[in-house]
């Protein structure tokens, strides 16, 4: 089974950029060459991209009759990329920077332990 993607074109990409950079929650993280609309729409054809792989292909070859161990062994080599790239990209955006900025209570500290943004802008 395939996935539908929709940002396998460079012209759904830059629409996607500039309806992500029109808001003020996206834009604000904004700073001289960073544009965070460009950064979060390059990344959800990224995360698109690795999320295709996985289904249509890794996952797949894991399931496959008469698969020998070493080459299991080598698709899971392969998944292990593909989170690397997957954590990669949520990285990148500052937008989602909660999600890894946690203070020493184990919780956000924007959020006030709870994991979650409290100023999201106009979200």
């Amino acid at each position: 089974m395939s996935c539908t993607r929709c940002l396998t074109d460079a012209s759904n990409v830059k629409k996607l950029a500039v309806r992500l950079s029109s808001l003020r929650s996206v834009s604000r993280f904004d700073h001289a060459e960073h544009k965070e609309g460009w950064t979060l729409a390059l990344t959800f054809a990224g995360v698109e991209n690795v999320c295709q792989k996985l289904s249509d292909e890794l996952l797949p070859r894991l399931l496959q009759k008469g698969v020998r161990d070493p080459e299991v062994e080598e698709t899971l080599t392969q998944i292990g990329d593909q989170f690397h790239f997957l954590l990669q990209h949520i990285r990148d955006p500052k937008f989602y920077g909660y999600l890894f900025d946690e203070d020493e209570s184990g919780g956000d500290s924007e959020s006030g332990g709870l994991g979650w943004p409290t100023d999201r802008g106009d979200l």
